[in-house]
């Protein structure tokens, strides 16, 4: 029931985004969180043909070319959303939280349950939103009140996000 109710917050801010007058669209920042449906490279995928459609070289990514988020992106006028964990890049614009193979769910629920197995990576929409938590200072400066942070939420029903 709690997810069920999660997940319609999350359409009634998904709808009230992009119902609300284009004007009140100016962000200073995007970042995504997510799984394999957005990931930009959280997660390396290091050779052809993952990135050969629309970069013509191997990215990194779990795609061949651009991702939902990517367009998302653009048509906001940002430039195309960094890995959170790449360390050389600048988040001032935005950043990636997501990770192939996320879930809603932390990694305990599924340990606790025998139910780990097949999870090979711990990031849920928990840990990506703690890692964003420790990223906003260093973007917004010390203080707590300098950031306005606006969410815009993707969900892909056929995703392990999708309760």
């Amino acid at each position: 029931m709690e997810n069920l109710a999660l997940f319609f917050f999350f359409i009634l801010l998904l709808l009230s985004a992009f119902l609300l007058p284009s004007s009140s669209h100016q962000y200073n920042a995007l970042f995504n969180f997510g799984d394999s449906m957005s990931d930009t490279g959280n997660v390396r995928i290091g050779r052809l043909p993952y990135g050969m459609t629309f970069f013509g070289r191997a990215t990194g990514r779990c795609s061949d070319g651009r991702l939902v988020i990517d367009f998302i992106a653009q048509d906001l006028g940002f430039p195309l959303l960094p890995p959170s964990n790449e360390r050389e890049s600048n988040f001032s614009k935005g950043a990636n939280f997501a990770w192939v193979a996320a879930t809603v769910l932390g990694f305990d629920f599924f340990n606790e349950r025998g139910l780990s197995k097949g999870l090979w990576v711990n990031a849920s929409i928990y840990i990506q939103v703690d890692r964003f938590e420790k990223l906003l200072p260093s973007i917004c400066g010390s203080t707590q009140g300098a950031c306005s942070v606006s969410f815009i939420l993707q969900l892909d029903v056929h995703s392990e996000l999708a309760p």
